[in-house]
C-alpha cells in the first residue's frame, strides 16, 4: 500500500482530504475492503468534524 507524501507543514494535516484521496486510490486499485474501511473512517471524521 502506498501512502501520500507528508505535507510540508507537519503541524497541519487535512485528514479528511487524506481519507478522500485514499478512497479514490483504493477505487482505482479495486481494493474494495480498503475502500470500505476508508469510507467508515471518513464518516467518523465527518460526524465529529467541527464546522469552520
Amino acid at each position: 500500500m502506498l501512502f501520500p507524501v507528508p505535507p510540508a507543514d507537519p503541524q497541519h494535516v487535512d485528514f479528511v482530504q487524506l481519507a478522500q484521496d485514499s478512497i479514490a486510490a483504493a477505487r482505482r486499485r479495486r481494493e474494495h475492503d480498503a475502500e470500505a474501511a476508508y469510507l467508515v473512517a471518513l464518516g467518523v471524521m465527518q460526524q465529529f468534524h467541527a464546522p469552520s
